[in-house]
């Protein structure tokens, strides 16, 4: 009887795992990009996204937009190349295929006003399997214009 148990649960661990496994994980972000609030015209920032899974894995990238500010709210993501201002969402012929291992670069853009004045700003991104849309990893940036930077500094 506990044989039949033992046998029933790991059948039912090995069906539901696929489910919840995610095949994606950031594995480096830049997690705060500064520039100066005078003269920085683009603050970028790189991550990199990789397969962790056994499969192969069809990769698109997104922001989540919206709570834009002052500072945040001219941005581009670049996925293969980078994209106007008005494409959130990587289309589907920018998908990029990761064998088990592999990993891809990102990098987010943020055009600041060079009005001089210092401002934080926060924006989310996201990799997604493009098969699989809840097969998710994201990471947050915060982008920072300051007043008080020098040349050492940068």
């Amino acid at each position: 009887m506990l044989k039949r148990k033992l046998i029933t649960l790991l059948l039912a661990v090995a069906l539901i795992s696929p489910a919840f496994g995610q095949s994606l994980i950031v594995e480096a972000y830049d997690s705060v990009v500064v520039g100066d609030a005078t003269t920085a015209n683009d603050i970028y920032g790189y991550s990199t996204v990789k397969n962790v899974s056994s499969d192969s894995v069809l990769v698109r990238f997104k922001r989540i937009d919206g709570n834009y500010n002052l500072l945040t709210d001219n941005n581009a993501i670049c996925w293969g190349i980078c994209f106007v201002e008005s494409i959130s969402v990587s289309p589907p012929s920018f998908s990029v295929w990761l064998q088990p291992g592999d990993t891809a670069s990102a990098s987010t853009h943020v055009y600041p006003d060079q009005d001089g004045v210092a401002r934080t700003g926060n924006i989310t991104y996201v990799f997604f399997d493009s098969n699989d849309e809840t097969d998710t990893v994201s990471y947050q940036v915060r982008y920072e214009t300051r007043t008080d930077l020098s040349i050492a500094s940068i």
